[in-house]
């Protein structure tokens, strides 16, 4: 018998878990292959791969991202293979099991965990016998359908580590996720978490093995599901002294409550080398009334007290959640959490839709507060009874904003000197960048980052005339971020290459400002540095000093040397001449 197991990620470079715990778990003679593919591939490519394989038993992972296009595929196949066996599992499928029994056409659903249901299913097909004992199995019969008793929850530290060695060496740059723990206590309703508030924590021995082969492996990045890694303080504090002992370099990502954090943990966190660490933390409103309804327990003025500790490390990157749409929150005070959470200054501000998910105890707000929201997923909120859909269509605006101008840490000096001269809040800043795309019309055709700075230049237009710091700073921004040289709306200014070699063929040039290339020809470090000849308010030209040196913490390809510096003016003074 060939087993294969296989789902649509949401991107190329994620990998899918619920694939290798069944993997990893199963016992069979037969044998066990998987695939996975994404939502951009094309399906009919899928569907022949998937054919191909001449499987005996198909089984798919569905989730609120692919759910609508697993129900085609399946559909399809079974078409084509009436013979074989197709089961589904996942959060999607075990909230829509008649919908998706029925359209797909598939045999099965496994609901809830799927280690032990399957590993049964299997063993049941190999023998011969009935399915009517294998836990959590969904299934029509006699045109009825048939759900068995759930599983129970399984202890984490009998599944073995779900991934293989040599897929860790073949996926080193893909997000690689990782589960220490099952179960959230809370009850926040638009979460699924809501609904399994038992917490089941892997070993912390078990963990650090784990850890130690992923760090061993040198995979770029590892990110842990769980609900919130934090709850347990002990634990905690051990799995992070772990990482800053002996990590090598692999970046883990942990979601966290903030209000929750110890300061033995900020601490070890704060010790952490830049990049070991990404924290994500829910805040999602900061309006307490908003906060009650949802059923989310959050003590604001310590999320803020410990981010704002873990910014002054300046080496943890830092995620903070905000959703829009909620129950009871409207325009005036969502635009109030908006300026507050960027006031924290995070690293990345992902700004979310509700989504009404299937089951989860969300939907019993709908009616209450007026909710009206798409029916096929990701069950997104159209408009609530205090939030119209003309200012939800603003508020889509203004996160496709921060996402090009905020999150990519690419603009971020140049969005605080027009912000503190024009004296306006973030999400002022944010609504009128979007504004001035939508008058021109660039929502209408895909841009590229060269044109993001052109148009935030002609957005803040009246600014720029006539003050050199603003043109100044853009240009700084865009040599961090960007491959030089820069381009004509930016007025490109440099110095003449024979004056830039001289240079560089100073050995005590060289030592001062870029010992790295010390012993290195000046062929070799003027591909490797750009000079930038910048007006100042006093007329004089000042001068940057640009080097290749990436930082994926700050998302900057380049480094440039600050020029207050002594050695910075010194360069300055050699240049003024030309």
């Amino acid at each position: 018998m060939k087993i294969l197991l296989s789902t649509l990620n949401s991107k190329y470079s994620h990998t899918s878990p619920a694939l290798r715990y069944l993997q990893s778990n199963l016992k069979t003679d037969g044998e066990v292959a998987v695939r996975e593919y994404t939502i951009n591939d094309d399906l009919d490519h899928v569907l022949m791969r998937l054919y191909e394989q001449k499987a005996d038993v198909y089984a798919f992972s569905t989730y609120i991202w692919n759910g609508e296009e697993t129900v085609r595929l399946v559909r399809n196949l079974k078409k084509i293979r009436p013979d074989v066996r197709i089961v589904l599992g996942g959060p999607e499928a075990s909230n829509r099991i008649a919908e998706f029994l029925e359209e797909s056409k598939a045999d099965y659903i496994i609901r809830g965990e799927g280690e032990v249901a399957f590993q049964k299913l299997i063993t049941a097909f190999e023998k011969g016998s009935g399915v009517e004992t294998v836990p959590g199995l969904s299934h029509i019969k006699d045109g009825r359908i048939c759900n068995n008793p759930l599983e129970e929850p399984i202890d984490l530290d009998k599944l073995p580590f779900l991934y293989e060695d040599a897929f860790l060496s073949d996926n080193k740059e893909k997000i690689i996720y990782y589960e220490s723990s099952r179960g959230c206590p809370y009850r926040c309703a638009y979460c699924m978490s809501a609904t399994d508030r038992k917490v089941r924590n892997r070993s912390v021995e078990k963990v650090k093995e784990d850890l130690k082969r992923f760090i061993d492996s040198g995979v770029r990045q590892v990110k842990f599901v769980d609900r919130t890694f934090n709850l347990d303080r002990e634990r905690t504090l051990e799995i992070l002294q772990f990482i800053l002992d002996y990590n090598k370099g692999t970046n883990f990502h942990f979601e966290i409550a903030a209000d929750l954090l110890e300061e033995e943990a900020v601490d070890v966190l704060n010790r952490m080398p830049k990049g070991f660490v990404q924290l994500e933390v829910g805040v999602q409103t900061t309006n307490q009334q908003v906060l009650q309804t949802i059923n989310r327990a959050s003590d604001l003025s310590k999320i803020r007290e410990k981010v704002k500790k873990v910014k002054e490390g300046a080496n943890v990157h830092l995620h903070l959640d905000l959703i829009a749409g909620l129950p009871g929150e409207d325009f005036s005070s969502f635009e109030t959490s908006f300026n507050q959470v960027l006031d924290l200054n995070p690293d990345k501000m992902q700004l979310g839709f509700l989504k009404v998910l299937p089951g989860s105890p969300m939907t019993g707000l709908v009616k209450d507060f007026g909710i009206v929201f798409r029916k096929e997923a990701p069950y997104e909120v159209l408009q609530t009874r205090d939030l119209s859909f003309d200012e939800m269509m603003v508020l889509k605006r203004v996160e496709h904003m921060v996402e090009k101008y905020y999150d990519s840490g690419s603009y971020e000096n140049t969005i605080r000197l027009i912000r503190e001269s024009l004296e306006i809040t973030w999400f002022e800043f944010f609504r009128q960048l979007a504004g001035y795309y939508e008058k021109e019309g660039y929502f209408e055709r895909k841009t590229s980052k060269d044109e993001h700075y052109r148009i935030l230049k002609d957005c803040f237009i009246e600014s720029f005339k006539g003050n050199p710091l603003y043109a100044s700073t853009l240009k700084i921004d865009y040599l961090q971020s960007n491959p030089w040289p820069v381009p004509a709306y930016l007025s490109p200014k440099n110095p003449r290459k024979e004056i830039v070699f001289e240079m560089l063929k100073s050995a005590d040039f060289i030592e001062r400002l870029l010992p790295d290339f010390k012993g290195k020809s000046a062929k070799e470090i003027y591909k490797n540095v750009h000079f930038e000849i910048f007006d100042s308010l006093r007329g004089d030209p000042l001068v940057g000093l640009f080097r290749r040196k990436a930082d994926p913490f700050r998302k900057k390809k380049n480094e440039m040397i600050p020029l207050d510096a002594p050695d910075a003016l010194i360069l300055r003074e050699k240049l003024d001449t030309i």
